[in-house]
This record gives C-alpha cells, structure tokens and sequence, in this order.
C-alpha cells in the first residue's frame, strides 16, 4: 500500500468516527435529531473532517496556521462538547470525543508543512 493512500486513510478516520457516533446515537434514540446541543458536536465535527480531507487533495491552497489554529481549536470543543453532552449511547460518545481530538491533532501536525 502506497504511503500516501495510507495517510489518506488515517486522516479519514475522524470523518469515520463522527459518522458512526450519529449512527450509534440515532439508533439508540432516534430522537435525537431534535437535540441541537446533542447534533451540534456531531456536525461541527463532520464540517472540519471534511473542510480537512478537502485541503489535504488540494495541497497547494491549504490554509494559513490561524485558520489551522482556530480549526483545531473546533475539534477540542468537539471533544468536550463529547465529553460533557448527555449521548444516550456511550460509545458514541467516546467516539465523538476520540474523533475531536483526532481532528484537532490532525489540524496542529498540519501547520508544520513546508
């Protein structure tokens, strides 16, 4: 396997954490979609893995290290907003609080690019 599509893979996981958090939550009470402070984290989360995988195939253009800063900033709310959040299920909190500090990691080790 190539370095890069490995590195690709690894940088998906956050993306794959919040996915399978909104699916663990919704399954265990699907009314959760009606909980903005339960849905917020969730969605904040999915936005900046995205915005992140998005900069990464675009290396050329990938943004400044205050732009980096404030996104990692994003992902520790995100994991407090994991930690702190009553989820029904406990695994997709501890997912959500995994995929935020991922993410935040991610966003700090990418201002040290060339």
């Amino acid at each position: 396997m190539n370095p890069t599509y490995s590195a690709l893979i690894l940088m998906g996981i956050p993306l794959l954490c919040f996915a399978s958090a909104a699916v663990f939550e919704i399954r265990r009470d699907p009314a959760s979609l009606k909980h903005l402070i339960r849905i917020l984290p969730l969605a904040a989360g999915t936005v900046a893995s995205v915005l992140f995988l998005s900069f990464i195939f675009d290396s050329s253009d990938f943004p400044s290290n205050r732009f980096c800063t404030v996104i990692s900033l994003v992902g520790l709310l995100v994991a407090a907003g994991g930690f702190l959040c009553r989820y029904k299920s406990r695994l997709a909190a501890a997912l959500v609080v995994a995929g935020g500090l991922l993410l935040a990691y991610f966003w700090l080790i990418s201002q040290m690019r060339p």
